[in-house]
């Protein structure tokens, strides 16, 4: 007969060791500054230049890069 203790030991340390315990989930950080973002679109010429506007927008856009937390 084992001893309780030890199997308990025994399956905190095999569990331990699976990697589903080991993956994180990618973080992203978006930060936006929405005065910037409206005075650039303010600025914009009201066309269909989607290039134009999408680069208005991404003037008070930041993007960090991706992180895995502990």
């Amino acid at each position: 007969m084992s001893n309780p203790g030890v199997s308990a030991l025994l399956l905190l340390l095999l569990l331990e060791g699976s990697p589903a315990q080991k993956t994180t989930d990618a973080c992203h950080v978006h930060v936006v500054d929405l005065v910037k973002s409206n005075r650039a679109l303010g600025k914009l010429s009201r066309t269909d230049d989607e290039k134009a506007e999408a680069r208005a927008l991404s003037a008070g856009k930041t993007i960090f890069p991706e992180f895995r937390p502990p």
